[in-house]
């Protein structure tokens, strides 16, 4: 069976994924602008059939940047994209699935280039990172498709993004966020945005107060961290090399509110 054949078929059963996420990733797209985007990810889909072994890992890949297109014709910003935590789009813990987006002056060349790296990593991190980061599986379902322990299968994966972010001469960010007294705190908000970059990235602290970013590209960023109830902390970063952030402290908001009315 051709690789032209193989998309083909993809496409004739499984499009509909293709508007799922795209739909997804803004409200602000109507229909009409979802069925662009189908199909002319759909197009690009046969137009790589040389060049393509897995065509809804590419389809997943390459969906938001369409959408970014089109948002961008709109002249609109790219905070427009709503977060799209809930299709496992975004989030960028190495414990959750990743996608590299950001604003590039040429979106299919950056798509292609990070291809083209993934391609040149070795098996079994190669199909690791592919089922993990781009399709989004978890890592139990992606341990028992290679037949390894779940901690193996992690490692390879922490290994693969290593591999990649040096071929993509990208940086990694990592932190934790507490309270005033050390307590590490979950389920905090972090969000990087350069400044003369056109990147951005959001993501969740994990159970032990931890989060990653990884695959950023170098630059200056500005970084956010809030929680409900705690004053939100902003500092600006240069991120030339892999940064490992000191701990975030977040003061309670209601302590500063205190602390204003003694003041007063």
């Amino acid at each position: 069976m051709s690789n032209r054949s193989k998309i083909g078929k993809w496409l004739e059963a499984q499009h509909g994924k293709i508007r799922k996420w795209a739909s997804g990733m803004s409200h602000k797209l109507d229909a009409a602008d979802v069925d662009d985007i189908v199909q002319t990810v759909s197009l690009e889909l046969l137009e790589k059939d040389s060049k393509i072994d897995e065509p809804e890992a590419f389809a997943r890949a390459v969906t938001p940047y369409r959408v970014y297109d089109v948002l961008r014709q709109r002249v609109r910003a790219p905070q427009s994209l709503e977060s799209m935590d809930e299709v496992g789009e975004l989030s960028t813990s190495l414990n959750l699935p990743i996608n590299r987006f950001h604003k590039p002056n040429s979106a299919k060349e950056q798509c292609l280039d990070l291809w083209r790296a993934i391609g040149q990593l070795p098996d079994p991190h190669k199909a690791i990172l592919v089922q993990r980061l781009v399709e989004g599986n978890t890592f139990a379902f992606v341990a028992a498709q290679n037949e390894l322990p779940e901690s193996t299968a992690r490692h390879y994966y922490a290994r693969a993004v290593e591999q990649l972010g040096r071929i993509l001469k990208c940086v990694r960010l990592s932190g934790a966020v507490t309270d005033d007294d050390a307590k590490s705190l979950s389920s905090a908000e972090i969000t990087a945005r350069g400044v003369k970059i056109a990147e951005y990235r959001r993501t969740l602290t994990d159970e032990h107060g931890q989060f990653s970013m990884v695959l950023l590209q170098k630059g200056q960023y500005s970084l956010r961290s809030k929680k409900t109830g705690y004053k939100d902390d902003v500092r600006y970063l240069e991120m030339k090399k892999d940064v490992q952030l000191p701990a975030i402290v977040l003061a309670r908001a209601d302590q500063t509110v205190e602390a204003l009315e003694g003041s007063a």
